[in-house]
């Protein structure tokens, strides 16, 4: 055995999940142009200028925070009760190893952006605290008080969900949400206070003195953001929903220009502000990897 196979570095060990944390979205593309499959060889000219368009969107002015609209409020069922979860602005990603997270693209959008776990928990993010419905949990009433919707830390429940959907055709509990592995990332006015001096991390696109945002704003139709959270340097994966996309990607300026900027040299010799915080030297000039959804199925 040669000598580097002996390094520290070099661990036999394949953990469940990825560094990665993985943001789907194009879901709506794909309904809106006939529900296609990310295993459609050839997208037609408005789909793969849609999806290149919402992909340079995102590199520029951030991540969507949404709220859930008044007829899809979610409860959290345990005890034998349902509980109201509180609608605060979120965003949400998933935490797989890329061959197991194909079939949340099905579900969520073929186009994913993974970034590493700071991006996630530098804004308070963290992985969903997940509770079965057919049980019982010592967080929830009658066991404990900690459920107050009253409460100034309520938005803490918005971390948890149930493990399932639901039963199978065969009666068997289906944990399907479970195996989704979310993290999340929430805005509340508690948040805001908490991050004070760290108004880069979430920005109001309605207020008129946020710029670009403001203007990007202005031109959506439809349901908008709540906030928005800009893309910094911990970005480190991009998921195309197939080779004609990414390969449209690679040559498209806009796109280019965008990640030549966030992951510029200029950041390590201090001409521009890096905006990610506690991120190593070489991950500030560390170009995301570009993938296909075809090709991750073997990683």
């Amino acid at each position: 055995m040669t000598k580097h196979i002996s390094e520290d570095w070099f661990v036999l060990h394949a953990p469940t999940h990825s560094d990665n944390l993985i943001y789907w979205t194009g879901r709506d593309i794909i309904k809106d142009h006939g529900n296609l499959g990310p295993n459609e060889k050839e997208y037609k000219k408005e789909v793969v200028e849609a999806f290149l368009r919402r992909l340079a969107d995102i590199l520029e002015y951030g991540l969507w925070m949404t709220k859930r609209t008044k007829d899809d409020f979610i409860k959290i069922k345990n005890n034998h009760k349902p509980f109201l979860k509180p609608n605060v602005p979120r965003v949400c990603f998933t935490e797989l190893k890329l061959s197991d997270s194909i079939l949340h693209a099905k579900n969520f959008g073929p186009l994913g952006i993974g970034f590493k776990r700071l991006f996630v928990t530098n804004r308070m993010g963290s992985p969903v605290y997940y509770i079965s419905q057919y049980g019982s949990h010592l967080f929830f009433p009658p066991y404990s008080e900690l459920y107050n919707p009253d409460s100034s830390d309520f938005e803490m429940f918005c971390f948890f969900k149930n493990m399932s959907s639901g039963r199978d055709v065969q009666r068997y509990i289906s944990y399907d949400l479970y195996e989704e592995s979310e993290w999340r990332i929430i805005y509340s006015e508690n948040i805001k206070k908490r991050l004070k001096g760290k108004n880069r991390y979430f920005i109001d696109p309605k207020d008129s003195h946020t710029g670009k945002y403001h203007e990007f704003y202005k031109t959506l139709t439809g349901k908008k953001p709540e906030y928005l959270i800009p893309v910094d340097e911990w970005l480190s994966l991009i998921i195309y929903p197939n080779l004609q996309i990414k390969n449209e990607a690679l040559d498209n300026k806009r796109i280019r220009d965008l990640l030549s900027d966030l992951k510029s040299r200029e950041k390590i010799e201090g001409k521009k502000k890096v905006l990610a915080e506690g991120i190593p030297r070489t991950e500030v000039i560390n170009f995301p990897a570009e993938i296909d959804i075809g090709a991750i199925k073997n990683f």
